[in-house]
């Protein structure tokens, strides 16, 4: 079930470990895919689930949803290609901040809080 307490709580790593420059790349980024892929988050990182569209409507009319009332459907696992809009976003929110958190001067290298996730680790590479 995907729920918001089936993500990883917003990680934060000892001032050591926080990625500060090439010298410990490689165990931040061992680091973060691991708690990514643990929690099934690994493809938000790596781009492999997208963004789903924000208006989704169309499909809920065409089951026979009326306007204006709550959709409520079945939540995804953490690690499905096909979440829905509001799934992507939180699920791909917590882990870009638990990239954004550990890194010692996120702005420094040009993170932006508002990047995805895989934006982000796109820029980190």
């Amino acid at each position: 079930m995907s729920n918001q307490s089936s993500l990883p709580p917003i990680q934060t790593f000892p001032e050591s470990r926080l990625l500060d420059n090439i010298a410990n790349f490689l165990s931040f980024s061992d680091s973060i895919v691991s708690i990514a892929r643990g929690y099934g988050l690994e493809g938000y990182i790596d781009g492999t689930i997208t963004r789903p569209a924000a208006n989704e409507a169309p499909q809920h009319l065409a089951a026979g949803t009326t306007p204006g009332q709550p959709v409520i459907g079945t939540p995804t696992a953490n690690n499905s290609l096909s979440p829905s809009f509001d799934e992507w976003e939180i699920r791909n929110a917590r882990i870009a901040a638990i990239i954004y958190f550990n890194v010692k001067d996120p702005r420094g290298i040009g993170l932006n809080p508002n990047q995805t996730a895989s934006e982000m680790w796109s820029r980190i590479l």
